[in-house]
C-alpha cells in the first residue's frame, strides 16, 4: 500500500498551523479575552429573562402537586428558581 506524499506532509501542516495560532493567541491575549467574553458572557438582563423562564417552567411543573408535595419538595434541596415558583404556588393558593 502506498500513501504517496501528503501521507507525510499533512501531519506537519498541521502542526505547524496549530503552532502559528498558538503564538497569535498568547500574542493577542487580551484581544482573544475580550472576544471570548463578548461570545460567550450573557448580559443582566439575559440572566433575569433566563431566570424568569426557568421560574415559570417550574410552575407550570409543579401546579399538579397538592399542598402537602409543596411543603415535602420545598424541605428537599432544589434550585432557587424552583423554590420560589413552589412558594408562589402556595401563595396563590391561600
Amino acid at each position: 500500500m502506498v500513501f504517496g506524499f501528503s501521507y507525510f506532509v499533512t501531519p506537519g501542516l498541521q502542526l505547524i498551523s496549530l503552532s502559528l495560532f498558538l503564538i497569535l493567541i498568547i500574542r493577542k491575549n487580551d484581544k482573544f479575552k475580550a472576544v471570548m467574553q463578548n461570545l460567550f458572557s450573557q448580559t443582566e438582563q439575559d440572566k433575569m429573562n433566563n431566570q424568569n423562564q426557568l421560574k415559570i417552567r417550574f410552575k407550570n411543573k409543579f401546579t399538579h402537586l397538592t399542598d402537602q408535595e409543596i411543603e415535602t419538595k420545598l424541605q428537599q434541596k432544589i434550585v432557587p428558581e424552583a423554590k420560589e415558583a413552589l412558594l408562589e404556588i402556595l401563595e396563590e393558593r391561600k
